[in-house]
C-alpha cells in the first residue's frame, strides 16, 4: 500500500472538488462520509489494527521481499491515518455550506437511528487520575465523582445508537489512547489495546510511557481532526456565537466521559509543558546550535505535537457558547461566573486543580518556553535562534489557566518568579508591537497584565530586583516597579497611536501598581510623568471622548503614590514638582483655551514648514502679548470667584500674589540662582487649610472663563466625528483629581526652589534628594482611600473577540503547509490576504559605454556627463527627479507637470541621457563564438526533427490532446537531460513546476528501467525537483525568487550538485482556467499574467542557459476555413486565417481541427512549438523486431523491465509535428508510447501500419482518411524499432487507499474531461473498471452499506 502523507490527500481532493460535489450530487458526498467513518470504527475495533511497527532485520527483509514481489499486505495504521486525513478535507468544507445545504449535517452527522441490541455486562476501566477538591460541595462531588459500578444483565433492548459524529467523538478519544498506535505496546494489557494512560509524565502521572516520533505524528493527526470538528463555530458569525453553539464542540465538552475529560486534559498539557524538555538525542542537541533552523530543513514532530495540544486546549479552555456559558453562583462570596462539569468540564478541572506540585509543573513549563522565545529575541546572533512556533498558543493558554483556576494564579504571584512570567509576557509584546497582524495579541497581554496588577501579591512583587536579563532597548536595569513603567510607556509612546485601544488597560495596570511603587529610578519616573503631560495636552485630550479617562487614571497613579509612598520616590516626586504647571493649567482648562494652544501650535508647525525662523517667532511681541492677555483674563476670573466664595463664606481670602505663585511658568529646580524670584515671591504667603479645602471649587467656577472668549472653531478635531464641547469639558475636567498633587506642590515647591536658589547645580540636585526623602505631609495631605483595583471584566464582546482571536490564530497556523481551512468561508473573523509585491522594474540594468553593468536606481543623473541648462536643473530637483529610472520611466508628460517644465524640454533631457547611456556597437569578430548546448529526447530521429535534439537557452511547447504523450515526453527529457555529455546529455538537474498533479514517480523509474539509453548510474529521481504552483501569483513568486535561488545555489563549486538545465512547467493551461465568463478585462489580464510568466521563463533561459518546456493544452476548432481569404479586402489580415499557421498542424488529415490554447499573446512568446495528436492507426509489432531494437545501455548493464510477450502486439500511433521553430524547420514524425517511454517508428515498420476500423479516439469534422502520409514522415536512421508491450497494471492517477476502497476525486460526483489524462501507455486492451469492479473486498463492503440516503438517479 502506498505511504501517502497529509500533503498528498490535500493535494488529491481540493476544497473546490468537495463544494461542487455538495452542489451537484450532495448523496455522493454523504456516501463518502459514511464509508470513511464506518471504515474507521471497523479499523479500530478490528485485530489487525493497528500494524505493529517491526524494527529486526527479518521484517525488513520481509517487508522488502513483499514489496519488490508486489504482494505487500495490509497496513492499518496507514488505513486509519487516509480516513482521518480525507475527514479533515471534506469537514470544513461541510461546515461553510451548511447554510447553503439545509440539514445536510443533521441527517448525515447527527442522525441517530433505533436499533435492538444485545447489552453483555461491562466493567468500566478506573481513571488513572481523579482531581479532588476539598471545597467541592457534597452534591457537586457526588455527580462528578460517583461512577457505576453495577453489572447489568444480559438483555436484548431497543437502542438509539449514537450519530456518526458521536461515534466519531468516541473513536478519535479511542485513537488518542491506543497502544501500538499513539501509546507504546508495552503498557498494553491482555489484549485490550486501548489503555487511558496518560502520555507523559507531569500531571496525575509520574511515569513516562517512553516517546517515538511515529506516535507523536499520529497524535497530532487525531488531534488535527479533533480541531476540525470544533473548527463549526468559525463558520457562524460573532452575533451567533452565544445563540447557535457549535454542537461539535457542545458535545466534546459536556457528552465526554469524566475519565477521558481527565486523561486528555492531563495528556495535552503534560505534552505542551514538558515541549522544551531538554533531550541527549542527536535533534536535541543540535537544536541548541545558532542557525540550527537554517540548518535542518522540515517540521520537528515534537513541535508540531506541542503547537496541537496547545492549540487545542486553548479552543476547550475558552469554549463558552450555549449551555456551555459559565454559571454565576447563588452565593454572595463568588459572584462571579464560573463553569462547572455541565457546562464545560475541561474547563471546570482545571478551575478544580489545587496541588502545589501541578502548579510547580505548569508554571516551568510555562517559564521554558517563555525563556526559550526570550533567547531567541535578547541574542547576540540576530536570527541564530528560531521563534516559539506555539508562542501565541501559550500566552493565551497562561491566561486562560490563570483567570480560572485562582489557586494557580495567587501560586505563581507568591513565587518568586512571578516577576519573570510578567517581565517575559511583556517583552513579547514590545517585540511584535509593530506587527499589525500581531495586535490582537498585545491587547492579549494588555489584559493578562491588567488582571495581575488587580492582586495584591502582584503590588508586593513590584519593589524586588528584576532576575531576567531583558534586552537593554527595553529600559535599565532596576526593580519590577521599573520595568512595567518602561514597558508600559514603549508599549503607548512608540507605536504612534495604531494600539490606542490598549492604552486604558495598560494606563489601569498602572493605576493598580501604583500603591506599591517603591523606589523608581529616574528613567521610570520620566517616563510616567510624560505620560501624563502627553495625556494632559490638548491635541490628546480633545480628540476623543474616551482620552480624559486616561489622564484620570493617571492621575490616580500620582496620588497613590503622593499618599503612601511619597519618602520613597523622590525621583517621581521631583518629576511632578517640575511638571507643577502641567497640573495647575488643568485645573482651569477650558474648551477656548485648549482650541487657542492647538491654535498656537499649528501655526507654528506652519512657520516650521515654511522655513520661518523659530527664534524670531519667539520674539514677536504680538504673539507673546496675545498669551499675556489670555492669562490675565484667566486670573482675573478665578481671583472674582474667589472673593465671591470669600464673602459668602466669610473666609480667609487668598491674594494675587498667592494665586500667581501657583500659576507662575516652571522652573528647573537644578536650574542657576536666581531664575525664580518671581516664584519665591508669592512663596511666603502659605496658603490656609480653608483654601486648600476649596481649591475644586475655583477649578469648577474657572470653566466660566470660556464664555468671555470669543468663539473658536471645533469642527475637525475629534475622530469619527466627536465634536468637543464645553459641557463635555465640565464633565470630566471637575472630576479629576487634582487636590493631592496640587497641595503637595503647593507645599514642596517652595522648598525646593529655595534649596536652588542657595545652593550650586551639583549639591541642590543632592539636597533636593534628601529633602524630599524625608518629607513628610501627613497633616497636610488626605488620608489615602482604601485599595479599589479595577479588574479585567468578561463581556460578551470580550468573550467573541478572545475566541475570534485563538481561532484566527489556528487559521493561521493551519495555512501551511496543509492549508486546511484555506479557501473556505469564515464567518467568525476577516481573513485579510497580503497582497503579491508587484515586481520592481526600475531593478533595470544598463550597461554604459564603458561597458560597466550599473542599476538605473543607483545611477544619478548627476553622474552623466550632461550639459543640462540652469531650467532644467531647477525642474528636475523640483520634481524630485534624481535618478536615470525616475527619468526613463516616468512619462514625458508627467514628468512635465512635475519639473513645470515644457514637453519638448523633457524629451530633449530624455534623449540626451539615452545617449550617453547607448553603448558602442560592437563587431560580431570581437564577440566570443559560444556554441548551442543541446541534449537529446533520447531518439535520433527525434532528435533530427527538432534540429538537434532540445536546445537550452530556449522556451519549448509541447502541446497535445489528452492522452497524446505530452507529460511522457517530460518525464522523458527529465531523464535525459540527467546524462552526460559524451551521451548526448546535458549533466544536469531537472526542477517540476506542476499545477494540478503529482509527479508520477513510479513511471519514471520505469522508463529509467526500460529505456535503453538511460541508466540508473546516471540517471534517478535525485535530480528531478518538483514544485507546486497551483496559482498565477505562487507561480510568479516561485519564477522570480525560489527557483533563481535555488539554481544558484547548485551553481556554487562547494554544492557538488548537477546544476539546473530543464524546467518543465505542466500543464500551463490549468492556471487559466475559469468558470466564470470571458470579458475584455478578464483577457487584458490574461495577456498581462502570460507576458509576465513569459518573461520570468525566458531570463531563467537566458540567463542560466536552461531549456524551459512548457506542456499546453488544445482547444477544438469549429469553424469553416473555406474562402476566407476572398472575403479579405486588399491588405487586411485576420487572426482565424493567419493562427492556422502558427497554432494548428496540417501534416495528417483532421489534425488542422485541433489549435494550441492561450492565444496569440502566448504564441508569440515560444520559441519551438511541437504538437502531439491522436491518429487512428495501428502498428502491428512482434517479438523479433523488438528485440532487434535493443540498444546497449551506457553500463553494459544488461535490460531490467517487464517480461516481453510472445505474440504480435497492436499499439496505437501517435503523430509528432513541429509546427515552427527558430532553430530548425517544420517537420513530423509518427510515434507510440511504451513502457520505455516515446519510440518512433523506423521505415522499416512504416509497412506494419493498418487503420483501425473503430476508432476510439475520432476528431472532429470529416471522416479521417485511413493512409500514410510518407512525405511528412521524418526519414529515420536510428536503430530506434518497437517495444513489446504489456498492459499497466499501475493506476492512471494516485489514489487514497482505505481499506478495500480506492477514493479518488471521481468518486465525488463528478469528472472532468479535460483533466483525465491516460497517458501510461497503451491502455485500450485493458478494462481497469472491469477489474475494479470485482474486486471481492470492495463488493463486500458495498453490500454492508446503507444507502438509504443515496437517490437512485446518483449511485455514487
Amino acid at each position: 500500500m502506498e505511504d501517502l502523507k497529509t500533503s498528498d490527500v490535500f493535494s488529491l481532493v481540493s476544497p473546490n472538488d468537495v463544494r461542487r460535489a455538495l452542489y451537484e450530487a450532495p448523496e455522493n458526498v454523504a456516501t463518502l462520509i459514511r464509508v470513511v467513518t464506518t471504515r474507521l470504527f471497523n479499523l479500530v475495533s478490528d485485530h489487525t489494527f493497528p500494524t505493529l511497527l517491526n524494527a529486526s532485520v527479518a521484517s525488513y527483509a520481509t517487508n522488502l521481499i513483499k514489496n519488490t514481489t508486489g504482494t505487500q499486505g495490509r497496513n492499518t495504521t496507514k488505513e486509519v491515518l487516509n480516513c482521518l486525513r480525507l475527514l479533515q478535507r471534506v469537514l470544513p468544507v461541510i461546515f461553510e455550506m451548511e447554510t447553503d445545504c439545509g440539514r445536510f449535517e443533521l441527517d448525515v452527522l447527527w442522525r441517530e437511528v433505533v436499533e435492538e441490541e444485545h447489552v453483555v455486562e461491562e466493567r468500566a476501566q478506573e481513571s488513572q487520575f481523579v482531581i479532588e477538591d476539598d471545597e467541592e460541595d457534597e452534591e457537586e462531588a457526588k455527580e462528578i465523582s460517583s461512577t457505576p459500578t453495577t453489572p447489568k444483565p444480559s438483555a436484548t433492548t431497543r437502542k438509539t445508537s449514537p450519530s456518526i459524529a458521536a461515534r466519531l467523538f468516541s473513536c478519535l478519544v479511542d485513537l488518542l489512547f491506543c497502544c501500538g498506535f499513539t501509546l507504546p505496546n508495552k503498557i498494553q494489557v491482555d489484549h485490550y489495546k486501548i489503555n487511558y494512560t496518560i502520555w507523559e509524565r507531569g500531571i496525575g502521572s509520574t511515569s513516562d510511557p517512553g516517546l517515538s516520533q511515529p506516535f507523536e505524528n499520529n497524535r497530532a493527526e487525531v488531534l488535527r481532526l479533533l480541531l476540525v470538528l470544533t473548527s463549526k463555530q468559525i463558520y457562524a458569525p460573532p452575533s451567533a456565537l452565544f445563540t447557535s453553539p457549535s454542537r461539535y464542540t457542545l458535545h466534546f465538552v459536556q457528552n465526554t466521559p469524566r475519565r477521558d475529560v481527565l486523561t486528555i486534559l492531563c495528556s495535552l498539557i503534560n505534552t505542551a509543558m514538558n515541549s522544551t524538555a531538554s533531550s541527549n538525542t542527536v535533534a536535541g542537541v543540535a537544536g541548541k546550535l545558532p542557525y540550527n533552523h537554517l540548518v535542518f530543513k522540515g517540521e520537528d514532530p515534537r513541535v508540531n505535537l506541542a503547537g496541537v495540544c496547545f492549540r487545542v486546549l486553548c479552543v476547550l479552555l475558552d469554549f463558552q457558547s450555549g449551555s456551555a456559558r459559565d454559571v454565576t453562583p447563588n452565593s454572595a462570596e463568588n459572584p462571579s461566573p464560573t463553569p462547572t462539569a455541565r457546562t464545560n468540564a475541561f474547563r471546570y478541572f482545571v478551575a478544580k486543580l489545587h496541588r502545589a506540585s501541578d502548579f510547580d509543573f505548569i508554571l516551568r513549563g510555562v517559564l521554558g518556553i517563555l525563556e526559550q522565545q526570550m533567547a531567541s529575541i535578547n541574542n547576540l546572533l540576530p536570527g541564530s535562534r528560531k521563534s516559539v512556533p506555539y508562542i501565541v498558543e501559550t500566552v493565551m493558554f497562561f491566561w486562560k489557566i490563570v483567570e480560572l483556576n485562582k489557586k494557580f494564579r495567587a501560586y505563581v504571584l507568591d513565587s518568586d518568579r512571578a516577576m519573570d512570567v510578567v517581565a517575559y509576557i511583556l517583552c513579547y509584546g514590545l517585540d511584535i508591537k509593530d506587527k499589525p497582524e500581531q495586535h490582537g495579541v498585545c491587547r492579549a497581554i494588555s489584559y493578562i497584565v491588567q488582571s495581575l496588577s488587580a492582586e495584591h501579591a502582584f503590588g508586593l512583587k513590584l519593589a524586588s530586583p528584576l532576575k531576567v536579563a531583558v534586552p537593554q532597548k527595553r529600559g535599565t536595569a532596576g526593580n519590577g516597579g521599573d520595568f512595567l513603567v518602561n514597558a508600559i510607556y514603549c508599549m503607548i509612546a512608540t507605536t504612534s497611536g495604531t494600539l490606542s485601544s490598549l492604552y486604558p488597560a495598560f494606563v489601569i495596570a498602572l493605576a493598580n501598581s501604583a500603591p506599591y511603587f517603591k523606589h523608581l529610578n529616574i528613567n521610570a519616573s520620566a517616563r510616567l510623568v510624560q505620560l501624563f503631560t502627553t495625556f494632559a495636552s490638548p491635541s490628546f485630550l480633545l480628540v476623543d471622548e474616551g482620552h480624559p479617562r486616561l489622564l484620570y487614571f493617571m492621575l490616580e497613579v500620582f496620588n497613590s503614590v503622593v499618599l503612601r509612598n511619597l519618602a520613597d520616590n523622590p525621583n517621581l516626586i521631583y518629576g511632578i514638582i517640575r511638571a507643577h504647571k502641567c497640573f495647575e493649567d488643568l485645573g482651569t482648562f477650558t474648551l477656548a483655551s485648549g482650541l487657542r494652544d492647538l491654535k498656537r501650535q499649528k501655526e507654528e508647525r506652519e512657520r516650521k514648514k515654511d522655513g520661518v525662523d523659530k527664534g524670531k517667532q519667539r520674539a514677536d511681541p504680538d504673539e507673546g502679548e496675545e498669551a499675556h492677555e489670555e492669562k490675565a483674563r484667566l486670573l482675573r476670573h478665578e481671583n472674582n470667584s474667589l472673593e465671591a466664595l470669600r464673602r459668602a463664606e466669610s473666609g480667609e481670602g487668598i491674594g494675587l500674589s498667592e494665586t500667581s505663585s501657583i500659576s507662575s511658568p516652571p522652573q528647573s529646580p537644578t536650574g542657576p540662582m536666581g531664575r525664580n524670584s518671581a516664584f519665591q515671591e508669592g512663596q511666603s504667603v502659605p496658603l490656609s487649610e480653608k483654601a486648600r479645602g476649596k481649591m475644586k471649587a475655583v477649578r469648577s467656577l474657572s470653566i466660566d472663563v470660556g464664555a468671555a472668549l470669543e468663539p473658536l472653531t471645533v469642527t475637525g478635531i475629534g475622530r469619527n466625528g466627536f465634536v468637543p464641547t464645553q459641557e463635555w469639558v465640565t464633565s470630566w475636567q471637575q472630576g479629576l483629581p487634582l487636590d493631592p498633587v496640587l497641595l503637595m506642590c503647593s507645599e514642596l515647591l517652595p522648598k525646593v526652589s529655595e534649596l536652588q536658589a542657595s545652593l550650586g547645580p551639583a549639591s541642590a540636585s543632592s539636597a533636593i534628594s534628601d529633602l524630599l526623602r524625608s518629607a513628610s505631609l501627613k497633616d497636610h495631605l488626605p488620608p489615602p482611600p482604601p485599595l479599589n483595583p479595577r479588574r479585567f471584566t468578561w463581556s460578551d464582546a470580550s468573550i467573541v473577540w478572545l475566541t475570534s482571536l485563538i481561532w484566527g490564530e489556528i487559521y493561521v497556523r493551519g495555512m501551511s503547509p496543509l492549508g486546511v481551512w484555506n479557501t473556505t468561508a469564515v464567518r467568525l473573523f476577516y481573513v485579510k490576504h497580503t497582497q503579491t509585491q508587484p515586481r520592481q522594474i526600475t531593478d533595470t540594468i544598463v550597461l554604459t559605454a564603458t561597458g560597466e553593468c550599473l542599476s538605473m536606481d543607483s545611477l544619478s543623473i548627476s553622474s552623466l556627463p550632461l550639459s543640462l541648462s540652469p531650467a532644467q536643473q531647477t525642474g528636475l530637483r523640483r520634481g524630485g527627479i534624481s535618478s536615470v529610472s525616475d527619468l526613463l520611466l516616468t512619462p514625458p508628460p508627467e514628468l512635465a507637470k512635475k519639473c513645470r517644465l515644457a514637453v519638448h524640454d523633457i524629451q530633449s533631457l530624455v534623449d540626451a541621457v539615452c545617449e550617453v547611456l547607448a553603448s558602442a556597437p560592437l563587431r560580431l569578430d570581437d564577440e566570443a563564438l559560444q556554441e548551442a548546448e543541446f541534449f537529446t529526447t533520447g531518439d535520433q530521429a527525434l532528435d533530427e526533427v527538432l534540429g538537434g535534439g532540445i536546445r537550452t537557452g530556449m522556451l519549448w511547447e509541447i502541446v497535445g490532446e489528452s492522452a497524446a504523450g505530452k507529460t511522457q515526453l517530460s518525464l522523458q527529457l527529465s531523464l535525459c537531460a540527467q546524462l552526460p555529455k559524451q551521451a548526448k546529455g546535458a549533466a544536469g538537474a531537472t526542477c517540476f513546476l506542476s499545477t494540478s498533479w503529482t509527479l508520477p514517480t513510479a513511471r519514471i523509474l520505469e522508463i529509467v528501467h526500460t529505456h535503453p539509453s538511460l541508466s540508473l548510474q546516471f540517471c534517478g529521481l535525485d535530480d528531478i525537483h518538483t514544485l507546486k504552483t497551483p496559482t498565477i501569483p505562487i507561480l510568479l513568486h516561485v519564477l522570480s525568487r525560489t527557483l533563481p535561488a535555488f539554481i544558484e545555489e547548485r551553481l556554487k563549486p562547494e554544492s557538488h550538485q548537477k546544476p539546473v538545465k530543464l524546467v518543465v512547467i505542466d500543464a500551463l493551461t490549468e492556471l487559466f482556467h475559469s468558470a466564470s465568463k470571458t470579458s475584455s478585462s478578464s483577457l487584458s489580464q490574461r495577456a498581462k499574467d502570460i507576458a509576465e510568466i513569459s518573461a520570468g521563463l525566458h531570463t531563467l533561459a537566458a540567463k542560466h542557459g536552461i531549456a524551459v518546456v512548457v506542456l499546453n493544452e488544445v482547444a477544438d476548432v469549429f469553424d469553416s476555413e473555406e474562402n476566407l481569404d476572398s472575403e479579405l479586402q486588399q491588405g487586411e489580415v485576420l487572426y482565424k486565417t493567419q493562427s492556422r499557421w502558427f497554432s494548428r498542424a496540417h501534416t495528417i488529415p483532421g489534425e488542422n481541427k485541433k489549435e494550441a490554447a492561450l492565444g496569440l499573446t502566448w504564441a508569440n512568446q515560444v520559441n519551438a512549438r511541437i504538437m502531439l495528436s491522436r491518429t487512428d492507426r495501428m502498428l502491428h509489432l512482434d517479438n523479433d523486431d523488438a528485440r532487434a531494437s535493443k540498444r546497449r545501455r551506457l553500463n553494459d548493464a544488461s535490460v531490467s523491465g517487464k517480461a516481453l510477450s510472445s505474440d504480435a502486439e497492436t499499439v496505437r500511433l501517435r503523430h509528432l509535428t513541429v509546427v515552427f521553430s527558430s532553430i530548425g524547420p517544420p517537420g513530423s514524425l509518427d510515434y507510440f508510447v511504451s513502457e520505455r517511454g516515446i519510440v518512433v517508428i523506423p521505415d522499416e515498420q512504416k509497412s506494419s501500419v493498418f487503420s483501425d476500423p473503430s476508432p476510439p479516439f475520432k476528431p472532429p469534422g470529416p471522416a479521417a482518411v485511413v493512409a500514410v502520409d510518407t512525405m511528412n514522415m521524418a526519414e529515420s536512421g536510428t536503430d530506434s524499432v518497437g517495444t513489446q508491450l504489456v498492459p499497466s497494471s499501475q493506476p492512471s492517477e494516485q489514489f487514497l487507499e482505505i481499506g478495500a476502497v480506492a477514493i479518488s476525486s471521481d468518486d465525488l460526483g463528478y469528472v472532468r474531461s479535460d483533466e483525465v489524462e491516460a497517458e501510461e501507455g497503451p491502455q485500450e486492451e485493458a478494462d481497469d473498471w472491469e477489474a475494479y469492479w470485482k474486486d471481492d473486498d470492495l463488493k463486500n463492503l458495498y453490500e454492508t452499506m446503507d444507502f438509504d440516503a443515496v437517490s437512485p438517479s446518483h449511485p455514487g
